[in-house]
């Protein structure tokens, strides 16, 4: 995919040059003495080509393997390709600006243009994202897309404003599930004890310690050594990210858990979204929507695939979890939920406890 950008930037480069270069030939082979003395202001002609794009850049934590980011390409090709090039859309994934949270600063100062971002990073932002970061809600993916397609996705979203935040659409990618290296779960006591790598999120801290866990809070980019030191026993996360992140390298058990719905969040500056023409943010929106339904079709693709490699590799034993096991552990863990709910912002809760029959 860094081929791929290096071409299209590539591309760009070089029109315009060869335009001026055929320019210069003629107008020398014609009527030096015209041409001659202004060969600064052609070749000023092919670098005024080269300016015309506004740099959009797209942060993303994940790794340019992941299914996620090669959405982004999808989403980049085509803002580049519906303004005409005016659009220069770069894509930087793996941390390579900073994690989630150092990304959303720079967008809210107008350094990044979007980032797709996990709701726990935005929680630290708006504290209503905090409710869709609680483990074992779910009983199945139909249950997080009425969710979000509904009042409560669209009510979510608009809490990010006053932040100078625009939340421009969900993209989902299944589950997370826990991995250690100590044992398997297999009941609600099972989990008992493990130091479990969460990220700076109140409630996930809580609900952790309530289940009899250790949380502890970490950075995305800090993850392996941690798990390859023993910092942490285990992390959840689906298992395509476990997979292209090599964590079955430092761990021993992947337990289906399920227990929390893996989102990003299509994150922008809302100064920066307003100040564009209303073609350019159809045509952003138009890009999301392609990179959500790619995200859609290939995730189940990617994690049945992830399973195989994982299971394939020998370095892993993975096991079933059962619905039982997660509501028991829901039943310990839900007055963490209840009191965060209540407190963020009690009307959503009430909307999110409606949809979902809690």
């Amino acid at each position: 995919m860094k081929i791929k950008m290096q071409q299209r930037q590539k591309i760009k480069l070089f029109w315009p040059r060869i335009f001026a270069l055929c320019l210069l030939s003629f107008g020398l082979l014609l009527a030096p003495d015209i041409f001659a003395p202004n060969l600064s202001k052609i070749f000023a002609l092919g670098q005024r080509g080269e300016s015309k794009s506004a740099v959009f850049k797209i942060a993303s934590g994940l790794p340019e393997a992941h299914y996620s980011t090669k959405s982004y390409y999808l989403m980049a090709d085509y803002i580049e390709e519906k303004t005409g090039g005016a659009l220069d859309v770069q894509i930087f994934s793996a941390n390579q600006l900073g994690d989630d949270k150092e990304v959303i600063e720079l967008i809210q100062q107008g350094i990044v243009q979007m980032n797709p971002t996990g709701t726990s990073a935005l929680s630290n932002f708006e504290q209503s994202f905090t409710l869709f970061s609680s483990p074992y809600l779910f009983q199945s993916q139909a249950d997080v897309e009425r969710l979000l397609e509904g009042r409560f996705g669209e009510e979510l979203l608009a809490t990010l404003e006053k932040s100078n935040l625009k939340g421009l659409g969900f993209g989902v990618m299944g589950f997370t599930n826990i991995s250690n290296s100590k044992r398997p779960i297999v009941g609600a006591e099972d989990i008992q004890g493990l130091k479990i790598r969460t990220v700076q999120n109140p409630l996930l801290l809580e609900f952790f310690r309530a289940v009899g866990a250790k949380p502890v809070p970490m950075s995305f980019t800090e993850l392996f050594s941690a798990l390859q030191q023993g910092v942490v026993d285990g992390q959840f996360n689906p298992l395509a990210t476990i997979y292209t992140n090599k964590f079955q390298e430092v761990q021993k058990y992947i337990s289906l858990t399920s227990d929390i719905a893996s989102l990003v969040v299509f994150t922008m500056s809302k100064s920066y979204y307003d100040s564009l023409s209303p073609e350019y943010r159809q045509i952003i929106q138009e890009g999301i929507r392609i990179s959500q339904d790619y995200m859609k079709k290939e995730w189940v693709r990617e994690e049945q695939k992830a399973r195989e490699l994982l299971e394939q590799s020998g370095m892993v034993e993975i096991n079933e979890v059962s619905a039982q096991t997660k509501r028991e552990l829901l039943r310990r863990g839900y007055s963490v939920i209840e009191k965060f709910g209540r407190q963020v912002n009690p009307e959503l809760f009430a909307i999110l406890q409606k949809e979902l029959g809690l």
